[in-house]
C-alpha cells in the first residue's frame, strides 16, 4: 500500500513537471480543514426531514471542501475550450490516465466545480426554507446564497481569464465562508412550524 501511494505521488510530481514544461501553472490552495461534522441539532426535525437535511448538508459540505481544497491549473489556451484545451486534455489522459484526471477534476477553473458549490448552497437553502429552519447559521447560509452570482456554462465559457479568476475567487470565498458556518455547532437547532 505504501509503495502504491509513493508511486502515485511520484507520478503526480512527474505530471506537474511536464505541465510546467508546457506552460501549465498549478497553484495549490491554502488548505482548509473542517473536522467531520455531526449534525446533532437535526434531532429537532421529524425523521424524514432530518434525513433530507442531512443529505443536503453533507452534499454542501463535500462540494465546499472539495472546492476550497482544489487547485488552479492555468494555461494559455484562453477560450479555446473545444479545440486546444480539449485536445491537450485528451492527450494528457492518454498519457497519464487516472493520475491526470485526479488533478484535472480538482481544477477550480472547471465550471462543474464552481456550479457544484452554487447548486449545493442554493439547494440547501431551499430545504432550510421548506422546513422553516431559522437560526443564525441558517440565516447566514441564506445571506451567502444571495451572493452567488448566476453564471451559466455558456456565459462562463465566454469570460476572459481575468473574469474567470474573479468567479473562482468569489466561489472560493463562498466555499470557505460556508465551511466556517457549517463548522459552527447549531446549524439546525431551531425548527419553527
Amino acid at each position: 500500500m505504501i509503495e502504491r501511494l509513493a508511486s502515485k505521488a511520484d507520478r503526480t510530481v512527474g505530471i506537474e513537471q511536464e505541465f510546467r514544461k508546457q506552460g501549465i501553472e498549478i497553484i495549490y490552495s491554502e488548505p482548509v480543514h473542517v473536522p467531520a461534522l455531526v449534525w446533532q441539532e437535526l434531532e429537532a426535525l421529524p425523521d424524514a426531514q432530518r434525513r433530507t437535511m442531512q443529505l443536503f448538508l453533507d452534499a454542501l459540505y463535500l462540494s465546499c471542501s472539495e472546492y476550497a481544497n482544489g487547485i488552479l491549473m492555468r494555461d494559455s489556451f484562453g477560450n479555446e475550450h473545444k479545440t486546444l484545451r480539449k485536445a491537450w486534455r485528451e492527450r494528457m489522459f492518454e498519457e497519464h490516465g487516472d493520475d491526470f484526471l485526479a488533478l484535472d477534476r480538482r481544477n477550480k477553473l472547471r465550471f462543474n466545480l464552481i456550479n457544484g458549490v452554487a447548486d449545493a448552497l442554493r439547494s440547501t437553502v431551499k430545504e432550510l426554507n421548506k422546513f422553516d429552519v431559522h437560526n443564525s447559521q441558517a440565516d447566514s447560509l441564506r445571506s451567502l446564497a444571495e451572493k452567488v452570482p448566476p453564471v451559466s456554462t455558456s456565459y462562463y465559457l465566454t469570460l476572459s481569464e481575468d473574469e474567470k479568476m474573479q468567479v473562482v475567487n468569489s466561489t472560493d470565498q463562498i466555499a470557505r465562508e460556508t465551511l466556517a458556518i457549517l463548522a459552527n455547532p447549531g446549524i439546525i437547532d431551531e425548527h419553527h412550524a
